[in-house]
């Protein structure tokens, strides 16, 4: 499923380009990555391998992120996690001190003895 070989490919600053495939924007061009075992993938060709092999949802960032640190497929292709939840916003309470008994805490008297 990687770019096939007549695609032609062109090089600017040393980084390999090839035309947009959507209609309309063919005179655009898009970034070509090489991989280690020598395939040519683009972006939005990560994202479709990804989701056909999951069935997840990958982002344009989340693709391109994997393409410019990382060059083994194994790696780019890896399954794409869930985000990660906060609990809250909110801090447990239960942990701080009393408002209006603050001064009367010894680590706060000690504290204020070295100030």
């Amino acid at each position: 499923m990687s770019l096939k070989l007549d695609t032609p490919i062109t090089i600017v600053d040393g980084e390999e380009f090839t035309n947009c495939a959507v209609k309309g924007w063919e005179n655009k061009l898009v970034r070509v990555y090489t991989l280690d075992d020598g395939s040519k993938w683009t972006v939005r060709m990560v994202v479709d391998k990804i989701k056909h092999l999951y069935g997840l949802n990958c982002t344009n960032t989340c693709a391109r992120a994997r393409l410019k640190t990382h060059t083994d497929p194994k790696k780019i292709f890896r399954q794409v996690r869930d985000q990660v939840k906060t609990e809250g916003k909110f801090v447990n309470r239960s942990d701080m001190l009393d408002s209006h008994t603050w001064y009367k805490d010894p680590m706060t008297k000690l504290l204020m003895k070295n100030i």
